[in-house]
């Protein structure tokens, strides 16, 4: 028989990035993930006839199911039933939490039990996720209860990103915006020489660099390995005029890494996307 939601009850490369420092933003930032964890976990609905637990209801229900970032918090509570894992995993996926989206599920066994399914999960993620939250999940893990019955554990982590520092956006004052790339052969050589290089100058096309770059969030912290982006390498600087020599360079690099220079000098790690690939792509197809 299937079962309804309740409402909730409360109760080739490699790239090291450093873990962010402690600044005023970066703690605003934190109470809000604190916050947002508080309020999907409290809110997180629960199957029809389940009732909270004050604590874990058995030993299939110890730890989160999440893999750790940086930064990041987490949230946990439980509950317990009667109805059985496979019905309250069916309920669950049947009715998602407001303003969540189903995004996985999985089982877990034990050779020593014969194949035979211990644990099961279910995940969420938010689908509007608030400015400065990189990602918030939301997952229900279901085993059985040391006392009889199903238990429920329900895990949120949210993972936000740092305050970005001023020193990692364009500078009002550069007009003038310079694209190169390097294939990956030559920038292995000695001094590695530019294989293509665009000088651009047009108001347009500088501002919608600009706002590609500016756009870029602090990457998280962690070590990451991606041994096949042997790609080439591209660069966005941006300066006042055409012979004046760079405030600041965005270096696209492996594992979709954006090294911010200023001078000489590393200020700080952004994370790629989408736009900014296709703002300076769209500038070396360009004719002319």
């Amino acid at each position: 028989m299937g079962l309804g939601l309740a409402a909730a009850s409360c109760g080739g490369a490699t790239a090291s990035i450093g873990s962010p420092g402690r600044s005023p933003g970066e703690v605003h930032t934190r109470s809000a993930a604190v916050a947002l964890a508080r309020s999907l976990v409290a809110g997180a609905p629960l199957p029809s006839g389940a009732t909270p637990a004050g604590r874990r209801p058995g030993p299939l229900l110890s730890g989160a199911p999440f893999a750790p970032s940086t930064p990041y918090v987490e949230r946990t509570r439980f509950a317990v039933t009667r109805e059985g894992p496979a019905g309250v995993v069916a309920a669950l996926r049947a009715h998602p939490p407001r303003g969540e989206r189903f995004s996985g599920d999985g089982t877990e066994g034990s050779l020593l039990g014969g194949g035979a399914v211990s644990r099961r999960w279910v995940t969420f993620d938010l689908r509007r996720r608030p400015p400065g939250v990189a990602d918030a999940t939301l997952s229900y893990t279901v085993a059985a209860a040391s006392r009889g019955g199903t238990g429920i554990r329900i895990d949120v982590q949210v993972v936000w990103r740092p305050a970005k520092a001023d020193d990692l956006l364009v500078p009002a004052s550069d007009r003038v915006a310079v694209v190169s790339v390097t294939p990956a052969s030559l920038a292995r050589r000695a001094g590695g020489a530019t294989a293509h290089r665009r000088v651009v100058t047009a108001p347009a096309a500088v501002a919608r660099l600009r706002a590609a770059a500016d756009a870029l969030p602090v990457a998280l912290g962690g070590e990451w390995s991606c041994p096949a982006d042997v790609g080439p390498s591209h660069e966005v600087a941006f300066a006042r005029s055409p012979w004046a020599a760079p405030d600041i360079t965005f270096v696209q690099g492996p594992c979709n890494f954006v090294t911010v220079l200023r001078g000489h000098r590393a200020a700080g790690a952004l994370a790629g996307d989408a736009t900014f690939t296709r703002a300076y792509e769209a500038v070396l197809r360009a004719r002319g």
